[in-house]
């Protein structure tokens, strides 16, 4: 009788290392899937890097019709439109895995990364917008200028370039130089 329990004692042992081999080598190989995974993804981020880098210049202009974006409260939230092939200047930004948008210079709208191509200069520097300030009925009057609603477009050829709804708060003190 001494000799079966140590042959069913050896079985159990046997079984029992054989299970903790296949576990280990099961566990092995799902740690060499997840680090191949792992991988992959670590290549598609810098790839996406790469690509947003590719796009992004001083100068940019637009390869379609495309939509313009303000960011509120840390979500880029539509505005307005873009022409195709409107020449823009991009501000400075460090460009990493998150940048999904280019800030417009001079403007607090943003355009998506993918909707733009390098340019090396503008053609025109054309500024003229910039100067002008959006007439609203509630210009003027002893109270504090309270936010408004303004539509804009701006047109160039008969081409609309922008166009958008922004809240402003209209100051009415308009320096020289600048039309209503």
């Amino acid at each position: 009788m001494g000799k079966k329990v140590y042959v069913i004692l050896l079985s159990i042992l046997l079984a029992c290392l054989g299970i903790v081999f296949i576990f280990v080598g099961y566990s092995k190989q799902k740690e060499k899937e997840y680090n191949d995974f792992l991988k992959q993804e670590q290549i598609k981020k810098e790839q996406l890097v790469k690509e947003i880098k590719d796009s992004y210049n001083k100068y940019v202009k637009t390869n379609k019709e495309t939509k313009l974006y303000y960011l509120d409260e840390d979500k880029y939230k539509e505005i307005g439109i873009v022409g195709n092939n409107v020449e823009l200047t991009l501000k400075d930004i460090e460009i990493d895995y998150d940048t999904k948008y280019f800030l417009i210079n001079g403007l607090d709208y943003y355009i998506d990364y993918r909707d733009v191509e390098k340019i090396d200069n503008l053609s025109v520097k054309d500024d003229t917008y910039k100067k002008y300030v959006v007439f609203n009925e509630n210009i003027g009057g002893p109270k504090p200028p309270e936010p408004h609603t303004a539509s804009f477009i701006v047109k160039e050829d008969s081409t609309t370039t922008l166009s958008g709804t922004t809240n402003l708060n209209v100051d009415t003190d308009i320096p020289e130089g600048y039309y209503v």
